[in-house]
């Protein structure tokens, strides 16, 4: 509440504070809006829970899929913040956020 407060007070106005709020309200909505992911960035999340440190070549494996189509969907769910690489190609780990 407080962050829409500061908006409005930043903006002025009447016909303005309205504006700030329904922008502040679409901005709340965007980030509490439920996740769509695609059967395979879902099967890409199932299997790193189970292992996270898995390589892209052993998932294209599991899956069935080419080494481009498991590229996309880990940029995908890096891009919707819910994977994070940490360490190094070789040693490293995927983390899921949640």
């Amino acid at each position: 509440m407080s962050n829409k407060r500061e908006l409005l007070a930043f903006v002025g106005g009447k016909d303005k504070e309205v504006l700030a709020l329904r922008n502040a309200d679409r901005k709340n909505a965007l980030v509490n809006a439920p996740v769509k992911l695609s059967k395979t960035q879902t099967a890409i999340l199932e299997m790193l829970k189970e292992d996270n440190t898995l390589t892209r070549e052993i998932m294209c494996e599991r899956l069935g899929k080419d080494i481009g189509t498991i590229k996309r969907a880990i940029k995908a769910l890096r891009e919707k913040d819910l994977l994070e690489r940490k360490g190094s190609d070789k040693t490293g780990y995927w983390e899921i956020k949640s």
